[in-house]
């Protein structure tokens, strides 16, 4: 339909028609009628369906099993962690009359020797005229060697001079001269000193 040559009112002519009309100004005087099947429609947003979302969850990895064969054994650890006694590298007991500073000096010379430090041995002094009482000894301490500088020890441990004996499976001991013996003895610290080599072998 041309409606060329008319001045039109756009209000007007849309009370005419049931659709919407436009005019295109300076371009044509053609009145174009749309209607609303040929408009563009809005596009459509799609609906989510909350069932089909997927949460993809984390996997959880099991805990590491301990086996058997592990670094570390279980009853060994309890053991050492429940143990109330202080490991030492060896346990010294000299008599009370060789606990005198320039004896005393002596001693830590000859275990300095062996590379055994003050604070990885334990000093005992044992009362003149006493025997040691190792296993009361060792009820605080833990250690692999006993070193006796001329104590006396009961018959049940059978300790011989210069001879290094087995005490208990964990324990050996040791007995030697006194330290007033050795050292204004120069065969007695010979004798020594060839056993400590043999008793702490240097690494």
């Amino acid at each position: 339909m041309s409606l060329n040559n008319y001045q039109l009112n756009p209000e007007a002519v849309q009370n005419l028609f049931n659709d919407f009309v436009y005019i295109i100004p300076e371009k044509s005087s053609d009145l174009i009628i749309k209607k609303h099947s040929d408009l563009p429609s809005a596009p459509s947003i799609p609906k989510i369906n909350p069932e089909h979302i997927e949460v993809k969850k984390e996997e959880t990895k099991p805990l590491k099993e301990i086996k058997k064969d592990d670094s570390f054994n279980l009853k060994e650890l309890k053991k050492e962690l429940t143990s109330s006694k202080i490991s030492k590298r060896a346990i010294i007991i000299i008599k009370e009359e060789d606990a005198i500073n320039e004896l005393k000096t002596f001693l830590f010379k000859i275990l300095q020797a062996v590379k055994l430090s003050e604070s990885e041995i334990h000093l005992h002094v044992l009362s003149d005229g006493s025997s040691v009482d190792l296993n009361a000894i060792l009820k605080d301490y833990s250690t692999q060697k006993v070193l006796s500088f001329g104590t006396q020890f009961s018959a049940e441990h059978k300790a011989e001079l210069n001879k290094e004996t087995v005490f208990s499976k964990d324990t050996k001991l040791f007995q030697t001269f006194s330290l007033k013996e050795l050292i204004t003895d120069t065969d007695k610290k010979k004798i020594l000193w060839g056993n400590l080599q043999v008793i702490f072998p240097s690494k």
